[in-house]
C-alpha cells in the first residue's frame, strides 16, 4: 500500500472528519488499496454522519468520483477495457462505496493508454458502450478519463461518442 498499513478505523474517522468540515468530493478508485478505499468510504458515507449536528453536508451535497480500467477482481475475469469489465467494475464499486443516492456522480476511464482505448472504443463490446448505458440509465451522472498523458487524453474527448464530461489530467509535479 502506498502509505503503508493503516487501520480501518483510522480511515473511516479521516474520512468522516473531512465530510464534517464540508469536504463534499470525494475520488476514489476499486484499484487503491486493493478495494479498501472504496469499502472505506463507504463505511464513512453510511456511517450517520450526513446530516448529523455535526456534519453540515447532506448526501446530496456529495459529488463521488470513481474510476474503471485497472486490472483486478472487480472486473469478474473481463477485461477492465470491455462492456463487461466496466460495467462488473461499476457493480463493484457500488456495492463498496454504498452511495446514498446510489448512484456515482462521475465515472472515469483509469490510466488509459492509446492500446486500451482501441479496445474501450471497440463498436457493441467496448467500455464506451458501458459508459453510454450507465448514463442512459442515470446509473452515472458524469463520464470521462483520468490520465497522466496528454495524448491520450485528447483522443478520447476528440472521439464522437461524447462521453468526456470530466477530464482529470494526472501529473506527478508537486510544489
Amino acid at each position: 500500500e502506498i502509505y503503508g498499513d493503516v487501520k480501518e478505523a483510522d480511515a473511516v474517522d479521516c474520512v468522516m472528519r473531512a465530510l464534517e468540515l464540508g469536504v463534499s468530493l470525494i475520488d476514489t478508485s476499486p484499484n487503491y488499496g486493493n478495494g479498501k478505499s472504496e469499502d472505506r468510504i463507504g463505511t464513512a458515507l453510511n456511517s450517520g454522519v450526513l446530516g448529523s449536528s455535526a456534519c453540515s453536508l447532506n448526501a446530496d451535497d456529495l459529488t463521488i468520483v470513481t474510476k474503471c480500467g485497472d486490472a483486478g477482481p472487480q472486473n469478474e475475469g473481463h477485461s477492465p477495457f470491455s462492456k463487461e469489465g466496466v460495467h462488473s467494475s461499476f457493480r463493484t464499486s457500488v456495492k463498496r462505496l454504498q452511495p446514498p443516492s446510489g448512484t456515482i456522480d462521475v465515472f472515469l476511464l483509469h490510466d488509459a493508454s492509446h492500446a486500451d482505448l482501441d479496445e474501450f472504443f471497440s463498436p457493441d463490446v467496448g467500455g464506451f458502450e458501458a459508459f453510454k448505458e450507465l448514463r442512459a440509465d442515470g446509473s452515472v451522472g458524469a463520464t470521462g478519463i483520468g490520465v497522466r498523458e496528454h495524448d491520450v487524453q485528447l483522443r478520447f474527448i476528440e472521439h464522437p461518442s461524447d462521453l468526456g464530461d470530466v477530464m482529470l489530467t494526472v501529473n506527478d509535479w508537486n510544489l
